[in-house]
């Protein structure tokens, strides 16, 4: 993890998924865990990374909406990352905008993820 400005660990760049070929093979042939607001498809491989790609489709709202959501989606994810496998790999779809507490729905589908991953 990457420290901070303030020394907090931080969601650094070395956990963001960028590469497509790689996410196309994960979306295809991964195993899939699907919560209530997330869809969550994922590998994992022998080695030490832990990477996440985080998707939220256009039809969901406004760019100031989907980057809201992204920003909760990584949080939850920072907060518990040392419970996640190392060699995970995992793609994340945002299904729809919620009302209400996002962070609490998002926090409930990656500890159900976390469960039965």
């Amino acid at each position: 993890m990457s420290p901070g400005k303030s020394g907090n660990l931080r969601f650094g760049r070395e956990f963001s998924l960028k590469k497509s070929p790689l996410i196309k093979r994960i979306v295809t042939t991964g195993s899939r865990y699907s919560g209530r607001l997330l869809d969550i498809r994922f590998v994992t491989e022998d080695d030490l990374c832990k990477q996440f790609c985080i998707r939220t489709p256009k039809r969901i709202g406004i760019a100031v909406t989907r980057n809201r959501l992204k920003r909760v989606v990584r949080e939850a994810i920072r907060l518990r990352l040392d419970m996640f496998d190392n060699g995970l790999r995992a793609v994340i779809r945002v299904k729809y905008a919620p009302e209400g507490n996002v962070s609490a729905i998002v926090e409930s589908d990656i500890t159900g993820f976390l469960k039965n991953a």
